[in-house]
C-alpha cells in the first residue's frame, strides 16, 4: 500500500465502530472518533485530543441520561444576550444555550448543587489614540491618551465529568463609548496648521484616558447588571440546593414508628421511642 493509500484509508469509529473518512476523523488519545459521536458530545466540551476512547463513551452514556433531563426541563427564568442562562427554579437546574435554543443544541442540564464556582470576569483593554495633524501626519498626545473596552465573561466551575468550565461573553461587541483610535485634527483650519507648523504639543482635552466615561457609561452598566444577575441567581440557587441536602443528611428514621427525626437525636419526638 502506497503513502496516499495509507493517508486516504478509511478508519474505524474506535467509539462505535463506524466507518470514518479521512477529512471527518478526529483524533483522540488512543483511538479514532467519527462525526456522528462528534456532535453528540456536550457543546462545552473542548478538551477531545486529550481524551480517550473509555471518556468519551462516558460522556455519550451520560448525554444519553441527559437527554431525558432535557425533555422535561422547564425553564422558569432566561437571563442574557447571546448565550443565555436558563433556570428551572423549581429543580433548582440551569442550562446555558446560545440563543437559548437549549433543545436544538442539546444543553446539559446541570443541577445548581455542582456548581463549584461563578464569577464575572472583566477583560481591560487599553490602546493609545493617535492624532493625525494637518500634514497627514500621525502623532502621540501629549500627554498620552488612551482608550479603554471591556469585555465581560461569566465563567461557571461545574463538578461535572466531561465539563469543567462554562464560560461565555455578555456584550456581544466591545464596551468602547465609541471612541475612535485615531482622530482626524483637521486639515485644513489655518490655526491647526500653524500649530502643526510649529510643532505645538496638543492634549487630548486634559485627559489621559475615557476609563472613567465608559466606565460610567449605559452599556457598561447594563452588560454588568446581566452578568452579575446571573452569577447572583446561579449562586442562591446552589446555596439553597445544598441547604436542602444538607438537612436531608441529617435525616433519620425512626425505627419504631418510620418518622422522620433528627440524626442525633436520643428519643424519637413522634412516640418517644429510643433512638
Amino acid at each position: 500500500m502506497g503513502f496516499l493509500d495509507r493517508v486516504f484509508e478509511k478508519k474505524i469509529c474506535n467509539v462505535c465502530g463506524a466507518p470514518i473518512d479521512y477529512f471527518q476523523n478526529k483524533k483522540l488519545q488512543n483511538g479514532n472518533c467519527c462525526k456522528k459521536c462528534l456532535s453528540e458530545l456536550s457543546p462545552w466540551f473542548s478538551n477531545l485530543k486529550a481524551s480517550t476512547v473509555e471518556n468519551i463513551r462516558y460522556q455519550l452514556y451520560c448525554r444519553k441520561q441527559n437527554y431525558e433531563k432535557l425533555n422535561a426541563f422547564n425553564p422558569t427564568k432566561v437571563m442574557g444576550t447571546e448565550y443565555k442562562v436558563l433556570v428551572d427554579e423549581t429543580k433548582r437546574e440551569f442550562a446555558v444555550a446560545k440563543n437559548g435554543n437549549y433543545l436544538q443544541c442539546k444543553a446539559d442540564i446541570i443541577n445548581c448543587s455542582d456548581i463549584n464556582r461563578c464569577t464575572v470576569d472583566i477583560i481591560e483593554h487599553k490602546k493609545e489614540v493617535e492624532y493625525i495633524d494637518s500634514n497627514g501626519e500621525i502623532h502621540s498626545f501629549v500627554p498620552p491618551y488612551f482608550a479603554y473596552s471591556y469585555d465581560l465573561f461569566v465563567e461557571i466551575g461545574v463538578t461535572i465529568s466531561y465539563i469543567n468550565v462554562i464560560r461565555f461573553k455578555i456584550n456581544p461587541s466591545p464596551i468602547d463609548n465609541g471612541q475612535e483610535e485615531v482622530i482626524n485634527i483637521g486639515q485644513n483650519g489655518i490655526i491647526n496648521k500653524f500649530k502643526d507648523k510649529m510643532y505645538t504639543n496638543r492634549s487630548y482635552n486634559g485627559k489621559t484616558s475615557n476609563l472613567e466615561e465608559v466606565r460610567a457609561s449605559t452599556s457598561y452598566k447594563k452588560y454588568d447588571s446581566i452578568a452579575n444577575e446571573i452569577k447572583d441567581c446561579l449562586l442562591y440557587y446552589k446555596n439553597q440546593q445544598m441547604e436542602i441536602k444538607n438537612a436531608e443528611m441529617s435525616i433519620i428514621h425512626c425505627p419504631w414508628c418510620n418518622s422522620k427525626i433528627l440524626k442525633n437525636s436520643t428519643s424519637c419526638n413522634h412516640c418517644g421511642g429510643p433512638i
